[in-house]
């Protein structure tokens, strides 16, 4: 989706627009449980403040104090609405990504159903995949130094051909004139003139 390589790919959020992968998996979690119990306090606050509203009405009639303690405190009403709405969408949500990593799969390995047939190599039991999930050392990023400054010209090397550098660098080639002229431009926040 995002055209990237990731290590324990789990999903690609569009909420966080990220991958969910081995280094991010317990916070996109925690994530996700925050805002379930979040919604829930909400809808349980909610209900109570509206409760109050409504048992101070007396007017006879439950109906008629429903309606004037949702008139009363409609702050209270549109919160308990809101939270109610989401928990809606949430409670799913929360409970599908706790099962997952309880039986130690990514949302990748659920949806192309990778163990239902064999056994899951990743599997340490529930407590041991809440444990690695969420307090498990994070593994270090595989990716080179993204702070280690580069010049095009080292990167150009790096990566192309020698022949096809010496003409894309030197040559006519993409950036043969920019490297003649004056012109500047940045590869990993290092300036190239």
């Amino acid at each position: 989706v995002c055209q990237n390589c990731v290590q324990g790919f789990d999903h690609h959020c569009p909420y966080t627009s990220n991958c969910i992968g081995v280094r991010n998996r317990r916070y996109f979690v925690r994530f996700v449980v925050g805002t379930t119990v979040l919604a829930l306090y909400l809808f349980a606050l909610g209900c109570i403040v509206l409760s109050i509203a409504v048992r101070a009405q007396d007017t006879g009639s439950a109906l008629h104090d429903l309606e004037k303690g949702l008139v009363q405190d409609e702050v209270a009403a549109i919160v308990t609405l809101a939270a109610f709405m989401s928990l809606l969408l949430f409670l799913p949500f929360c409970h599908y990504h706790l099962h997952i990593v309880a039986i130690g799969e990514t949302t990748f390995e659920r949806m192309k159903k990778m163990y239902d047939n064999t056994k899951n190599p990743n599997d340490r039991g529930i407590c041991g995949n809440y444990a690695h999930v969420c307090c498990g050392e994070r593994p270090d990023s595989l990716i080179q130094n993204m702070h280690e400054e580069i010049t095009l010209e080292q990167y150009l090397r790096e990566n192309v051909e020698p022949e096809k550098f010496e003409k894309l660098f030197y040559g006519e080639g993409r950036y043969g004139s920019m490297m003649h002229g004056s012109t500047s431009s940045t590869l990993a926040g290092t300036e190239v003139i």
